[in-house]
């Protein structure tokens, strides 16, 4: 049956019955089959909800794919091109995502508690791009953030509190809202356009004014 299946639809529908659906049954949703599937394109794919935990897709071309309500905790994430993704309410949740490309994503509601997004030596200030990313109300507890470019990314509401956010560029980002409570923002970079919750100094937090890391 999977032979006719287009790629993406096949891994979807591997994902939907590895994911305890009725209806599923055969050799064709044995797990070792996602890993075959994986190797596929998964550009623009439906995995809507996919019961990815601690899957490899490192590297892979991801552009546009949707994966709002999947289940991604721990998964390998590293390098992949994530641009336009839909992560809408995603369990990224301890995933690692260095280096990924998360340009205009949609990650409202997504948890990426303890996820691994930034660069893990902090001098190379090469982690994972959200430019224009929409992270409203996210969770990034405790998250890993070294060196990450949320440049002109929404974060109103996003909760960032005990977050490693050392060299971070903010620049044009709104945090409006957002917790920050215990994160390590010292050598960040926001901008004059950056928006911060009210009485919220980010000088006295280790920050610095001026141009981001994008040119603006």
């Amino acid at each position: 049956m999977l032979e006719k299946l287009s790629a993406a639809s096949a891994v979807a529908l591997v994902l939907f019955c590895l994911g305890g659906f009725s209806g599923c049954s055969g050799a064709a949703v044995q797990p070792r089959n996602v890993d075959d599937l994986l190797s596929e394109s998964l550009e623009e794919a439906d995995l809507r909800g996919g019961m990815l935990e601690g899957v490899n897709l490192e590297g892979r071309n991801m552009e546009g794919v949707n994966l709002q309500g999947a289940n991604l905790q721990r998964a390998n994430l590293r390098q992949a091109n994530l641009r336009y993704a839909n992560l809408r309410g995603a369990n990224l949740s301890g995933a690692n995502l260095r280096l990924a490309n998360l340009f205009e994503a949609d990650l409202r509601g997504a948890n990426l508690e303890n996820a691994l997004l930034g660069d893990p030596d902090i001098e190379g200030n090469v982690g994972a791009l959200l430019r224009r990313a929409d992270l409203r109300k996210a969770i990034l507890t405790g998250a890993d953030l070294k060196g990450v470019a949320f440049t002109s990314a929404n974060l109103q509401h996003a909760n960032l509190s005990n977050a490693d956010a050392r060299g971070v560029d903010f620049g044009n980002a709104n945090l409006r809202g957002a917790k920050l409570d215990g994160a390590r923002l010292d050598g960040s970079r926001y901008t004059q356009i950056t928006q911060f919750l009210g009485g919220f100094n980010p000088d006295q937090h280790g920050m610095r004014r001026g141009r981001s890391s994008q040119g603006f």
